[in-house]
């Protein structure tokens, strides 16, 4: 994002989709200035996972990549650096 002035933090999405459709929140923080997100609810039971990061501004508004911008990047089918843990001891 080029205008950050307005930016108050993230939220990150998974679906089952490509295309985002039936989108869940996995989580999301308040910090503008955070350059990580640590997700503990993202259901795997069903794969592949996709996943979305949106920007969120000040009036509670939420930015992504444009269309364009979505044609010309690959969404990962397999997320990395996953960490899977037991909700079980």
């Amino acid at each position: 994002m080029a205008d950050t002035s307005n930016l108050q933090g993230y939220k990150m999405y998974y679906s089952y989709s490509a295309d985002m459709s039936g989108k869940t929140l996995a989580c999301e923080t308040g910090d503008a200035t955070a350059t990580t997100l640590a997700c503990t609810n993202v259901d795997i039971t069903q794969y592949p996972v996709y996943f979305t990061i949106s920007a969120v501004m000040s009036d509670g508004s939420e930015r992504t990549s444009t269309a364009e911008e979505k044609k010309l990047s690959t969404i990962p089918a397999v997320p990395h650096n996953v960490t899977v843990v037991s909700s079980t001891p």
